[in-house]
């Protein structure tokens, strides 16, 4: 029926999956959606933009998960995060009308970084414990010089430690 409908469905921000032509899918999604009324020359851009392929988009469930646990959890955060929990989050944050989570992304953030760090500790320290064990001892000299470089508190408990 529209936008807000596919989002409370597949509960996924619909517009999490277009980040890179934004600009337009919240315009074509704001006029489906009746929210706003748009200009003639809009409405060109809209139509091309729903008959264009990028709306293929919306048929791959495993894209539009992924593109939703990215828009959440960042480049980072989104790697331990998984899709079900992140959905619980937002639905006890935000609520249930799923298309208005997009704008509300601030409102979770400290939440999601809190069940990312959760996860990370019960399901992904053993395995980068593991990683680091298979470093030769110069791969792990130049990981850590990297990491000083780009973390300051970890270079002064380096120094502390020292």
């Amino acid at each position: 029926k529209s936008p807000a409908d596919w989002s409370n469905k597949n509960a996924i921000p619909i517009l999490c999956i277009f980040q890179d032509c934004l600009g337009v899918a919240q315009i074509a999604f704001g006029a489906l959606n009746k929210s706003f009324k748009i200009s003639d020359e809009q409405i060109d851009e809209a139509f091309n933009f729903i008959q264009s392929e990028k709306i293929l988009r919306l048929k791959d469930k495993n894209l539009c998960e992924k593109s939703f646990v990215k828009y959440f959890g960042g480049e980072n955060y989104s790697y331990v995060l998984d899709v079900e929990n992140l959905r619980k989050i937002l639905r006890q944050k935000l609520g249930d009308n799923v298309y208005l989570w997009y704008e509300r992304k601030n409102n979770c953030e400290e939440q999601i970084r809190f069940v990312a760090a959760k996860n990370y500790h019960q399901n992904f320290v053993g395995k980068v414990k593991e990683k680091i064990r298979k470093l030769t001892a110069e791969q792990a000299q130049s990981y850590l010089e990297e990491l000083i470089e780009k973390d300051t508190l970890l270079g002064i408990r380096v120094l502390k430690n020292s």
